[in-house]
This record gives C-alpha cells, structure tokens and sequence, in this order.
C-alpha cells in the first residue's frame, strides 16, 4: 500500500503532463494547418484583391473553424519576386495545454510558424 502512495503521484504527474505536451503537439499541428490555408488563399487572390487581406481574413476563418481564438493571431506575408511566404503567429497562453505551465516546463506559449 506503501507503494501506490509513493509511485501515484507521479505517475499522475507523467499522465498530466503527456496530456499538456500532446494538447500543445495537437494545437501546434492546428496553427501550421491555418497558415498553409491563409498562405493557399493569397497565392489564387484575384486581380484588384490585397493577398495580405485575404490571408488573414483566410486565417481567421480557418481559426475559428478549427475552434480556436482569431483574436490571437498574426499573420504576416512576405513577397520576394514572385515568391510567397506567410508567417503566423498565435499566443496560446490561455489553451487548455497550458494550464498547467506553473508546474511543469512547456515550450514557449507563442507558435509561430512558416508556410512556403
């Protein structure tokens, strides 16, 4: 009985904290999915239409349909000659995989990620 007392506690605490790290994998996984969507709609944009505009109207679009918060988006798109690029970033500090950021190390709360 000794044993289950002792070993319990942290076996919860690895449960607890493969459940965060997952959330925060899953959620990542979220984010690079948006920002090759935003990236795909500023890539066909037709003529007369700001491809920055429709990305981000894009990426929140696909935010809140994967029910995540659009307020907490960035996006940027950079052009080089004719060659694409959009960065994203979403401040995830209040997603259910950091709530328990006190007391166990997790990446940084901001994911931001790179769509070519």
């Amino acid at each position: 009985m000794l044993e289950i007392v002792l070993v319990a506690p942290a076996v919860l605490l690895i449960v607890v904290a493969a459940i965060s790290w997952l959330g925060y994998f899953r959620l990542s996984y979220q984010v690079q999915d948006i920002a090759d969507r935003a990236l795909a709609a500023a890539r066909y944009a037709p003529e007369g239409v700001a491809p920055e505009s429709l990305a981000i109207a894009a990426a929140r679009d696909a935010c809140a349909r994967q029910g995540l918060d659009p307020t907490v988006l960035h996006v940027t798109l950079q052009q080089r000659s004719r060659h694409l690029s959009l960065l994203l970033a979403y401040d995830a500090s209040r997603a259910p995989a950091f709530l328990l950021e006190a007391i166990m190390p997790m990446p940084s709360a901001t994911i931001v990620r790179l769509a070519q």
